[in-house]
């Protein structure tokens, strides 16, 4: 339910004429949840995509735009609220123009791209305002972060700042429970 997909092209089977594709369509976001019933996911993806040309060297353009997309689970540390951007596809990217949401009552922002032909490489941006956590359990943080990751998947680079803004113990947090949990031992 609530999604849409209409695809249409010609694709040659054999020979070398050239191919056509188009995409159109919405898919909505609630379809993780038949992946992983502990998620719980609304929203939609829109898109319109073409695809023509050699299947050596196609020529692919459209854009993806993200719409209202929410994402939470008990086995997920954050969850995202009113997710919302566009992404460009080109012939050699995918390009982040803007994307917006909020995540644990604060703000999240992505810009930046990845590319996929000739290798796949990265230039992503995110940054977070005001966003609390509460992980592990008895521990809440608040945390603003400025994170690039750049490289490809061989030789990658993740840097930037995070700022911890809060830090607050709930009564019945116990040291010796996050020692267990990271591999050391109480005694």
């Amino acid at each position: 339910p609530g999604t849409d997909l209409q695809l249409q092209g010609t694709i040659p089977v054999a020979g070398t004429a050239p191919m056509s594709i188009v995409a159109l369509g919405t898919v909505d976001l609630g379809i993780a949840q038949m992946l992983d019933p502990d998620i719980t996911s609304s929203g939609q993806l829109q898109f319109n995509i073409d695809g023509s040309g050699r299947r050596a060297n196609p020529n692919v353009q459209g854009q993806i735009k993200i719409v209202n997309a929410a994402l939470a689970g008990d086995s997920l540390p954050l969850g995202l609220q009113n997710g919302n951007g566009v992404l460009t596809l080109t012939n050699n990217r995918l390009e982040i123009d803007k994307f917006e949401g909020k995540v644990s009552s604060g703000t999240l922002t992505a810009k930046g791209g990845i590319t996929y032909r000739p290798s796949i490489g990265f230039n992503l941006v995110v940054a977070a305002t005001g966003t609390r956590t509460l992980y592990p359990s008895g521990v809440r943080e608040g945390i603003d972060a400025n994170l690039t990751f750049v490289g490809s998947p061989q030789n990658s680079v993740l840097r930037g700042q995070v700022r911890l803004t809060e830090l607050s113990f709930s009564p019945a947090f116990d040291l010796s429970d996050v020692i267990s949990a990271v591999g050391g031992t109480t005694g």
